[in-house]
């Protein structure tokens, strides 16, 4: 990757981010209970008074820096993801684009969207090949020192203590917890198989070689 591949790349995944955003604005106003991570999001922000958006990138700073302790691979996109998304969503919920839902049938629906946004937008953004999302590398990190144990089953016990968490500090759960539990990767795959894409075919640079490549002229 080139130094305009790298600019490119990285505005790439800013639009990607953006779009990941809105689906999960969907989800929340759904109103019909949040995903793990989302879930301790918001039960923090409402006990800090704070929005979701500063919430989230507080949430994924600390993240990042596990990461970077357990000296996993942080790209631009990593810090993308960790300062974007919550701004994202907080400037979706100012523009109030859709209203919080009142009935189980439209909250559905808007669940469903939201997570078949959020696939596409993952597309765009794991695609630029700037580094994987905080959490997803503190998935790696703890599977790694797991061996013995499936990754899926690791993922698993990091969802039940997040969403634990998440409901003994108010976080709002309920069918949408569910929903998103099981729906997000469903709605990955399709998604990423009308898209032919793969992402695990994708090579991703680490923050250093991104900034290597931009200082030097000669690329």
């Amino acid at each position: 990757m080139n130094r305009a591949g790298v600019v490119k790349n990285s505005v790439k995944a800013a639009i990607g981010l953006g779009i990941f955003s809105f689906g999960l604005y969907l989800t929340i106003m759904a109103n019909i209970g949040l995903a793990p991570w989302d879930c301790l999001c918001m039960g923090l922000s409402m006990k800090a008074g704070l929005t979701y958006g500063n919430m989230s990138i507080i949430i994924a700073v600390i993240i990042v820096v596990v990461d970077i302790a357990l000296k996993e691979k942080i790209g631009i996109g990593t810090i993308f993801d960790a300062l974007l998304c919550g701004l994202y969503v907080d400037g979706f919920t100012a523009l109030d684009i859709v209203g919080e839902q009142s009935g189980m049938i439209s909250g559905i629906a808007v669940m469903i969207a939201g997570q078949f946004i959020m696939a596409f937008g993952q597309f765009i953004y794991m695609s630029a090949g700037l580094g994987c999302g905080p959490r997803d590398a503190l998935l790696v990190a703890i599977g790694k020192r797991l061996r013995k144990m499936p990754i899926g089953a690791v993922n698993v016990i990091i969802y039940a203590v997040v969403l634990t968490a998440g409901i003994l500090l108010g976080g709002p759960a309920g069918v949408g917890t569910v929903i998103s539990v099981f729906g997000i990767g469903i709605t990955m795959q399709i998604v990423f198989g009308i898209l032919k894409f793969e992402p695990r075919n994708v090579s991703h640079i680490d923050i250093v070689e991104a900034f290597k490549i931009l200082k030097d002229r000669r690329k």
